[in-house]
């Protein structure tokens, strides 16, 4: 069986990106996607949303809520975990940005994204297509073109484009969101080609602002613009036609690699929702493969670490680089932290969503393992885009402990299981939903191509007024 970096590797390259997406985008049938993407795809929605839901009351997304209410606008699309309803762009920046407000959502690493796929696509995807009462095949079609075109592009820029400092979710999510709407619109290859040109142009976010509210920010305005993108496109705006590929345009601009490319084949297959990671975890995904092996230590040598004298861990140059707050004030620098979401999982041997909420204060024996930690970097062992991590606990008897995560929970070679995926999302929603809304809710996702109007789902993610 061909792997997915083999049949990748194997994609003829297209002189002419631009038309290749957009013939993509618009010729793709619900028909032409394999059974396999289809479920795989409701799985990811499910989690989506779920994250949305979980993450309504966060203070950045409480901020933007206010914002987009205090502007009015035509009730036509739902704000998810909200009585609110908005235009479909403000809808698409608010669900946008709460659900990457934990950072709890999935995440495309390895070779494309090395960002977060969903929280562009599925806001963008479901805004315009509640005004429309779009069928859940549709909606979860737009869905699957967007993830496909948003890895498509980001494997031709990355990981230059993520090391000069870009966040991918935002700058390369925006294209995807813009094909993902302009499906819904029904928008031809001439539209899709601009739309991608205008997308292109609105195309911004910057890795500096990790650890702030700014970096959800980044996925609530590439839906927007992504929808933005795809209504003006249809209105007949106009764009460059071949925007990726023009001297000056996208990929000269967004990337230092030599000669980027797409593939003209091989898009139907939608190899790039395989690369999606879930997280079991709320926080950056650089922490997982450290929390992983603090926990898998635990388990297996917890009675004999006793008095710790110092803790190793090696992870990428480039998760070192991610994992910038040694000594965070935040639960949002907390996130980005390795040393406290390792701290947190020796002690609690989990890292759930309160060790980083509205309160956050590290406490004083999470202070004094945090203390005792040293974060190395480790070319050889991990890939850049590797998420894994090797810690090493040494005790003042001189033992030492160790555990190698190449693979964390979550990512393709090591999936959470359906029963794991169904109980986040139940977790997510528990004291925010009715417990019968849960379920309901829960069985249309993963039933979500009999939907007849998408409307049957959104009404059920939003809470009862009594």
């Amino acid at each position: 069986m061909t792997s997915n970096n083999e049949r990748k590797s194997l994609m003829k390259p297209s002189d002419n990106p631009t038309e290749t997406l957009a013939e993509f985008v618009a010729s793709t049938r619900y028909e032409d996607v394999p059974a396999s993407i289809i479920e795989l795809g409701k799985k990811r929605i499910l989690d989506t949303l779920g994250v949305t839901i979980a993450g309504v009351n966060e203070q950045v997304s409480l901020i933007v809520c206010n914002f987009v209410k205090e502007l009015g606008g035509k009730p036509e699309s739902t704000i998810l975990g909200s009585p609110l309803r908005s235009t479909a762009h403000d809808a698409a920046f608010v669900n946008g940005t709460v659900a990457h407000a934990m950072d709890f959502d999935d995440a495309m690493l390895g070779s494309s994204l090395l960002g977060h796929p969903s929280v562009t696509i599925l806001p963008a995807a479901l805004a315009v297509s509640e005004p429309r009462a779009v069928s859940g095949k549709d909606f979860l079609l737009a869905y699957l073109t967007g993830v496909q075109v948003l890895g498509t592009i980001g494997s031709a820029v990355n990981p230059s484009h993520y090391d000069m400092g870009f966040h991918s979710t935002s700058t390369v999510g925006v294209l995807g969101a813009a094909c993902a709407a302009g499906k819904i619109l029904g928008l031809n290859k001439e539209e899709i080609i601009r739309a991608l040109g205008i997308s292109a142009s609105m195309s911004s976010g910057l890795r500096s602002n990790f650890g702030t509210m700014t970096k959800p920010l980044h996925a609530g305005l590439a839906a927007r613009n992504g929808v933005i993108a795809a209504i003006l496109a249809k209105k007949g705006l106009t764009s460059t036609s071949n925007i990726l590929e023009i001297e000056n345009g996208y990929f000269d601009v967004m990337s230092e690699a030599v000669n980027c490319k797409v593939p003209d084949v091989g898009l139907g297959d939608f190899v790039y929702l395989l690369e999606i990671t879930v997280k079991p975890y709320p926080s950056c995904a650089a922490t997982h493969g450290i929390i992983d092996s603090v926990i898998k230590l635990s388990e297996m040598h917890l009675s004999e670490m006793n008095d710790i004298s110092s803790i190793t861990i090696e992870v990428s140059s480039l998760n070192a680089k991610v994992l910038k707050y040694n000594n965070p004030v935040t639960g949002l620098e907390g996130k980005f932290s390795g040393q406290y979401c390792a701290a947190i999982a020796l002690i609690r041997h989990n890292v759930s969503v309160q060790d980083f909420g509205s309160l956050f204060v590290i406490d004083d024996n999470v202070k004094k393992i945090m203390s005792k930690i040293q974060l190395k970097t480790n070319d050889q062992l991990f890939s850049h885009g590797s998420m894994g991590a090797a810690v090493t606990i040494a005790t003042f008897a001189g033992d030492k402990y160790s555990y190698v995560c190449k693979e964390p929970l979550g990512s393709p070679s090591n999936p959470m299981s359906n029963q794991r995926l169904e109980q986040k999302y139940r977790e997510c929603l528990a004291g925010l939903l009715e417990e019968e809304q849960i379920e309901r809710s829960m069985k249309s996702i993963l039933n979500i191509e009999k939907l007849g109007d998408i409307r049957e789902l959104t009404r059920l993610l939003v809470p009862r007024i009594i």
